[in-house]
């Protein structure tokens, strides 16, 4: 007989005629077996079924690793994701705040418009003060990325609040709004900056940051204008303009999930309530790293004078180019565009180191522009220039400061000192009105003399800042202005033979101070010591240079080396005259710096070439100079046969 299937079987005669009895008998077992079967079958769909979603997830699985996998696109590209992420982020702050000022000036009308304009000055400030030292303690206890991801998300729900103080004509809800929306910006910010030293490579740090900061001030320009265009195209109906910061804020979230995730930081610290407390506690543990606070307070001061900048803008418009309130404001646009085009620039220039020299130069070049403000109130066109030229040089300015900061700042409290840098900057920016003020009514100065006085306090900061990093800024010169110029060839260059980073010493027989500079765009580490004779009056003038130390003939008896050079630093030791040069081997002193101080010394030694056949030729090429750096003689004489040979010389 064919063998049915279980489901065959079931509510059918399958016994032969005759054996009807049986079907007692066998029935519990057939039963028995058809729904064992059909357990069975309904097992393996379940397996079936189980084992294509265990296949799904793992292949999910996969492709999440895969997208965080080091050599994966996104996080090849992981600093440019979180750069748009942030870009939109800053884009919405400036839209949405100028977008609630035309809100309220069309509920309230324009007679409140001070009342309007100074709360959403104060609510936009204060989060930066109080909250920054909290962001900075979350920072650096928490995955940044996360945190990035999660502030990110609040800013949606901020907006959604939004939504509904528009559409009700809830004015709270509008400055609360502008409240919450700084709040994310103080929160998110030090995640921000803390990510960059993990999301790159440290050699593309500064090239991160010019990239961040000029996108940050592109935002800010597109915002700005943003709001104004959006608010004409929907005939100023509010809630539709909001779609737009409503479709920023969810592309930013969405480009969010895409950075890859970073380890929690490592610190045990406590975020305390006095946010004054915190922020001196910061500064305080910042000062073990050499320069940090100062380029925390460097920071801070360009903030400062950018606020002013926009501030005095207006009256400057309107005393000097006769033009309405409004023009001011463009002008200023010119001054972030320069930011955005100087922070690219720094940012191509400090690619191989961060170069310090740099910062210098722009905030240098930043007061002489100022301090001849006058030479450009002659026309719109000059005085656009002018503020491009300014917003320029701050990037320049400002871009070799932050990357210095998240370079060498401890990582257990890198989060922190970001904070601090936000709370000191914001600081500053809550000063420059007051200045202003002090200008306009104190001291009862026009807008362009503001700008003149601004000079005279920027290139004073210029000054001061020099003594301290001096070095830095004679190398700048050097490489960039004097290099160029030259075709520089170095026969035994000690770097090459020194085991250390920094232990050798260049010594110069006689005072060939153009060598000297040259030789300046080789290390920024250099520390000038300058053996003369007798003092003169142009020797007050190196008292503003911490780098350079000049020693007089009378001091060579009881002169300390170790106290002259800096840990870490290249000695450079220039002589007026031979003469000098063996008043200083006999006393010994180059034996200290090879034996005591484990210095390798090297006397330098310039050959020039000039070039031969057509003028033309002269004119185009370059001068070639060849140094050669040799090892310095052993002459050392000791006093007993010194005086040996003067009493045979007798």
């Amino acid at each position: 007989m064919q063998r049915n299937s279980p489901d065959k079987i079931v509510g059918k005669n399958i016994y032969p005629v005759g054996c009807e009895h049986i079907k007692i008998v066998f029935t519990p077992f057939l039963l028995v077996r058809i729904h064992k079967n059909r357990i069975q079958s309904g097992a393996l769909k379940d397996y079936r079924n189980n084992t294509k979603n265990m296949s799904r997830t793992i292949t999910l699985k996969k492709k999440i690793e895969r997208i965080r996998s080091e050599n994966s696109f996104f996080h090849r590209h992981a600093f440019g994701v979180m750069n748009f992420s942030q870009m939109l982020s800053v884009f919405n702050d400036n839209f949405f705040k100028f977008l609630t000022i035309y809100y309220l000036l069309a509920i309230k009308g324009i007679d409140a418009s001070s009342e309007i304009l100074f709360w959403i000055g104060v609510l936009y400030v204060l989060p930066f003060l109080v909250c920054s030292s909290f962001a900075g303690m979350l920072s650096d206890k928490f995955s940044k990325s996360r945190l990035f991801i999660g502030f990110k998300a609040f800013e949606t729900v901020i907006l959604i609040g939004a939504y509904i103080a528009y559409a009700n004509g809830f004015v709270f809800g509008c400055y609360a709004g502008v409240f919450l929306l700084s709040l994310q910006s103080a929160l998110i910010s030090p995640p921000k900056y803390a990510m960059i030293p993990e999301l790159v490579k440290p050699g593309y740090i500064p090239k991160a940051n010019g990239y961040l900061t000029s996108a940050s001030y592109l935002a800010i320009i597109f915002g700005t204008f943003a709001a104004s265009l959006v608010t004409d195209f929907f005939a100023k109906d509010f809630v539709r303009c909001l779609h737009v910061a409503m479709l920023a804020s969810v592309c930013g979230l969405i480009s969010s999930f895409l950075i890859p995730y970073t380890e929690p930081g490592k610190s045990t610290g406590k975020a305390n309530i006095l946010f004054f407390v915190q922020t001196y506690r910061t500064l305080k543990a910042s000062r073990k790293t050499p320069k940090l606070v100062l380029m925390i307070i460097g920071s801070a001061f360009f903030l400062f004078v950018g606020a002013f900048l926009q501030l005095n803008a207006i009256p400057y418009a309107i005393e000097s180019l006769s033009l309405s309130e409004q023009g001011g404001g463009y002008l200023f646009v010119g001054t972030s565009v320069g930011i955005a085009i100087g922070a690219m620039l720094a940012g191509r220039l400090c690619r191989k180191e961060i170069d310090l020299g740099l910062a210098l130069f722009g905030i240098m070049t930043l007061g002489i522009i100022l301090i001849f403000t006058p030479f450009f109130a002659t026309s719109v066109t000059l005085s656009a220039i002018f503020f491009m030229a300014l917003g320029l040089c701050g990037g320049l300015f400002v871009v070799p400061l932050e990357s210095f900061i998240q370079t060498h700042s401890p990582s257990e409290m890198r989060g922190q000192i970001v904070a601090t840098e936000n709370f000191l900057s914001f600081t500053g920016v809550l000063l420059a009105p007051f200045c202003l003020f002090l200008f306009s009514k104190g001291l009862r100065v026009s807008a362009l003399s503001g700008f003149i006085l601004l000079g005279f306090i920027i290139f004073g900061y210029f000054v001061l800042t020099l003594r301290k990093l001096s070095s830095h800024f004679f190398h700048f010169l050097s490489l960039r202005f004097l290099h160029p110029l030259y075709n520089l060839h170095y026969i035994d260059y000690p770097q090459t033979v020194s085991p250390e980073d920094g232990k050798f010493a260049l010594v110069f027989k006689t005072g060939q101070i153009f060598d000297v500079m040259l030789l300046a765009g080789e290390t920024s580490k250099a520390h000038y010591i300058y053996v003369k004779s007798k003092p003169s009056l142009k020797d007050r003038l190196t008292r503003l240079f911490g780098s350079i130390r000049i020693v007089y003939e009378h001091e060579l008896g009881n002169l300390d080396l170790n106290g002259l050079i800096p840990k870490g630093g290249r000695p450079y030791i220039l002589f007026e005259s031979v003469r000098l040069f063996y008043l200083f081997e006999h006393h010994n002193y180059f034996a200290v710096l090879e034996q005591g101080l484990s210095y390798q010394l090297r006397q330098v030694e310039l050959k020039a070439t000039t070039h031969m056949g057509h003028p033309w030729t002269k004119l185009f090429k370059r001068s070639e100079l060849t140094y050669r750096f040799a090892p310095l003689k052993k002459t050392f004489i000791s006093r007993e046969r010194e005086r040996a040979r003067e009493n045979a010389v007798r």
